[in-house]
């Protein structure tokens, strides 16, 4: 059995599109497919969509990077997919 997970009706719709479920899940770095996935568009990015943290925060004044603690990594990550499975 497979490691991907998808219903039924997805998998029938990949047999009738010709899409090898395996491939596409490897493509966009996931276990779980869906019937929008098999669309054939550009995989999403890993880390999504960037750009509204493309500042140059130095013309606001001197800039200093600092070590995140264990905690606000994981509620960091934890955010994020958060974020990116209310999209669907």
């Amino acid at each position: 059995m497979s490691e991907i997970s998808a219903s039924p009706s997805t998998r029938k719709l990949a047999l009738q599109k010709g899409v090898d479920l395996e491939a596409q899940a490897k493509r966009l770095g996931r276990t779980t497919i869906g019937p929008e996935d098999l669309d054939g568009g550009p995989a999403p990015s890993a880390l999504g969509d960037t750009s509204y943290w493309d500042v140059d925060h130095a013309q606001y004044g001197p800039v200093t990077e600092e070590p995140m603690s264990r905690f606000a990594k994981v509620a960091a990550r934890n955010l994020a997919a958060h974020r990116r499975s209310s999209r669907r």
